[in-house]
């Protein structure tokens, strides 16, 4: 049997009123319930709706729908994990390999010209502007899809931020007052390097959010429909 467009309401109240406030969650949940309680009810005619999403959601044991969840979370995480990495490595192809040179001789020769002149200030100010403007495309967006779980955790890369900041300003005296070696600065070169990892790492975070800002997108139009 079908159940109706009220019926299906009353079931997101349920899902609810138990604490999941993710829309994707609750559209993931809601199946699983709404599937069980037709086959109930087609196997029992008796049986009223009430009783069946009762019995449905005591046969989900103890932990109730977090096994539903659960499930959701670590499909997800383990999708923007792949596509995070995959994203980071294709970097490292040839035909990026120009660009990723380039950018490790300017980081290098960046810092020697600011090493008398405050360089850690100048990546500090840049690494904080990069900051304002992730957490303001972050804010902007998650005004309705920072209902999705998809959104939240596809964004949550962006974390390691303040690692980076911390790696800066800990290098600091190191660089300050380095001898060079055969006239290669070997603290700059590889703070160079870990410039342009940081890079790629941003870049390859910002594409996963693209990719989950789109799935949630996605989701919001099937969210409509469905409540129509």
């Amino acid at each position: 049997m079908q159940l109706s467009q009220q019926q299906l309401e009353e079931i997101k109240q349920f899902v609810l009123r138990k604490g999941f406030v993710y829309l994707d969650v609750q559209m993931e949940i809601i199946d699983h319930v709404a599937s069980a309680i037709e086959e109930r009810m087609e196997a029992d005619s008796k049986l009223d709706f009430s009783r069946a999403l009762q019995e449905t959601y005591s046969n989900f044991g103890i932990l109730g729908f977090s096994t539903i969840a659960d499930a959701v979370t670590n499909g997800l995480n383990k999708k923007y994990n792949r596509f995070f990495w995959r994203t980071f490595r294709s970097f490292f192809s040839y035909k990026y390999a120009f660009l990723l040179v380039l950018g490790g001789l300017l980081a290098y020769q960046a810092q020697l010209l600011l090493i008398d002149n405050g360089w850690w200030l100048v990546v500090f100010t840049v690494t904080m502007l990069l900051e304002i403007v992730i957490t303001f495309i972050r804010k902007f967006s998650s005004e309705k899809l920072g209902q999705y779980l998809s959104f939240r955790l596809s964004g949550a890369y962006f974390a390691l931020q303040g690692a980076f900041l911390f790696v800066v300003l800990l290098s600091k005296p190191y660089i300050e007052f380095v001898d060079s070696f055969s006239g290669l600065y070997l603290t700059i070169a590889i703070l160079s390097l870990f410039l342009v990892l940081y890079i790629v790492y941003l870049l390859a975070a910002y594409k996963t959010m693209n990719f989950g800002r789109a799935e949630s997108r996605e989701l919001m139009k099937k969210h409509r429909y469905l409540n129509e």
